[in-house]
């Protein structure tokens, strides 16, 4: 009886410790399998935060160069407009100086015809003097002739004079038109 009592009581340790090292094992199982799970969530959450500096770095990125693309066209804007201010001051300065050299020219050719018309009415008042002095007297006629005559060659001369004066204040006028086209001077 007592070698049996033995028995059942090595039997019922053997059982027992059995038992112990299976929930041990389980423990650990367990333990392992929530390490894992806690390994696999840690590491998830280190891809999304990377995927997260990514993106935000992406953003960053695409906004400086938004920046700079808009700097850019502020630039070009500016630029553009200066250049065209440029263009409408220089046209501006070429019309006033054409304006100018018009009217020089204008008031050259007045001053012409105002001489070629005094000389033509200087000619006109010899030719009738000439032709009064031929129907009077014979002796008077012949010396009023020479008279007239003399007067006619002065008219002629004071009339050529004058056409060559005209002549070249049109050539002075034009002149100062033309360099008053490239660089005006209200005095000239």
């Amino acid at each position: 009886r007592l070698a049996r009592a033995a028995r059942r009581r090595a039997a019922a340790a053997r059982r027992r410790l059995i038992a112990h090292r299976r929930r041990l094992a389980r423990a650990a199982r367990r333990r392992a399998a929530a390490a894992r799970r806690r390994l696999i969530r840690a590491r998830r959450a280190a891809a999304r935060r990377a995927r997260a500096a990514a993106a935000r770095a992406r953003r960053a990125r695409a906004a400086a160069a938004r920046r700079a693309r808009a700097a850019a066209r502020r630039a070009r804007a500016i630029a553009r407009r200066k250049a065209a201010a440029a263009r409408r001051r220089l046209l501006a300065a070429r019309r006033a100086a054409a304006r100018r050299a018009a009217i020089m020219r204008r008031r050259a050719q007045k001053a012409a015809r105002a001489a070629a018309k005094r000389a033509a009415a200087a000619r006109r008042r010899a030719v009738r003097a000439a032709r009064a002095a031929a129907r009077r007297a014979s002796a008077a006629r012949r010396a009023a002739a020479r008279r007239a005559k003399a007067a006619a060659r002065r008219a002629a001369r004071n009339a050529a004079a004058a056409r060559r004066r005209a002549a070249k204040a049109a050539r002075i006028a034009r002149r100062r038109a033309r360099r008053a086209g490239r660089r005006f001077s209200r005095h000239a």
